[in-house]
């Protein structure tokens, strides 16, 4: 696996003025559920590309950002995905191979590693798209994700889509808690993550292909809600509304995913190969 170390001057240009991690596993967690649901997608085709039919499916003209798994702009760090405030985090190195033949769906996967000696380290990997997106707010986030055996002993599993809209950062924060079994979302003005107990999440399995799909919508007062997620050929309704918060760090128009990878306890090394990311907008 290759160590990349990044001086902190370099992680405080690159990535605070873009974007912070929801932070490590070990947030106290806030359950909350709120009722009602808007901007529901309707049947039908999609714009370009094939939406899985398992799931939602995005409107007709829907805007589709494909082969995320292959843009050029791919960020990487371990400081920065740390639980935001914490002193002396631990670290964790990474690894990052693009355009990977096996395993993949498509002949091009990407592949994330994470290593390291340090028990509950982690990595981000982070990726901006061309553009400001401020007319969406509806959005379905696919990809189908492969990891290896030692991927069971991950920490969580962390999924993330972000939104920069007129000086407010609106962060889908997503992640599959393997300890607890349930899918969590990010509570950005609280900085704590969410239990989704009606949504599980059983550990990936090693060695296949799992397909996972989340419909979520910025609403008009400001909040992330996070509908459904589907997971193979299985949708829970989540159907849960987090705070935004404003930011004054610089945070510009923008949209963009990342996936994080935490070590657990052991600091057990591990790979994950995602393909098909997509992003459907609205």
């Amino acid at each position: 696996m290759r160590k990349k170390l990044f001086p902190l001057l370099f992680l405080l240009f690159a990535f605070t003025l873009l974007i912070t991690s929801c932070g490590g596993s070990s947030d106290p967690a806030v359950k909350t559920s709120t009722p009602g649901a808007n901007g529901q997608p309707s049947p039908g085709p999609s714009s370009s590309g094939n939406p899985t039919t398992a799931g939602p499916v995005p409107p007709q003209g829907a805007q589709l950002i494909d082969h995320i798994e292959d843009q050029k702009h791919w960020d990487h760090c371990s400081e920065c995905a740390a639980r935001p405030g914490q002193q002396n985090p631990p670290l964790a190195s990474w690894d990052f191979q693009q355009f990977q033949h096996t395993p993949s769906l498509d002949g091009s996967s990407v592949k994330f590693g994470i290593g390291g000696n340090e028990p509950y380290g982690n990595a981000l990997h982070i990726t901006k798209f061309d553009g400001a997106h401020n007319g969406k707010h509806n959005f379905i986030f696919e990809f189908d994700i492969y990891g290896s055996t030692e991927s069971l002993y991950a920490q969580n599993l962390e999924s993330d889509l972000f939104q920069g809209v007129g000086g407010r950062k609106f962060m889908f924060g997503i992640q599959c808690n393997y300890d607890k079994g349930i899918w969590q979302g990010w509570n950005a003005q609280a900085v704590h993550w969410v239990d989704f107990p009606q949504a599980p999440c059983k550990k990936f399995p090693a060695g296949q292909w799992t397909h996972v799909k989340w419909f979520l919508e910025r609403t008009s007062d400001n909040k992330t809600h996070y509908i459904s997620v589907t997971v193979g050929n299985t949708t829970w309704k989540v159907d849960s509304y987090q705070p935004s918060i404003g930011v004054s760090n610089g945070w510009d128009d923008s949209l963009g995913v990342q996936f994080q990878q935490d070590l657990n306890g052991d600091a057990v090394d591990y790979a994950i190969w995602l393909d098909q990311i997509k992003v459907w907008s609205w």
